[in-house]
């Protein structure tokens, strides 16, 4: 029990720690799919139907 208890503790928070950095580029790539996503999902699209309004707006 002590063992797991010091590998949650102290070594899981330090595997963690090691994860990758994105770039400026990367980071703005995030952000633009999420707008994106953002968008798409949103009400004002009416579900993006064939035909709709909303389909007009997301092309």
């Amino acid at each position: 029990m002590k063992r797991i208890l010091f590998t949650l503790v102290f070594i899981a928070p330090i595997t963690f720690s090691y994860a990758q950095k994105l770039s400026k580029s990367e980071r703005q790539l995030v952000n633009d799919l999420k707008n994106s996503i953002q968008f798409l999902a949103d009400d004002k699209l009416e579900g993006r139907r064939a035909g709709t309004h909303g389909e007009m707006i997301a092309a």
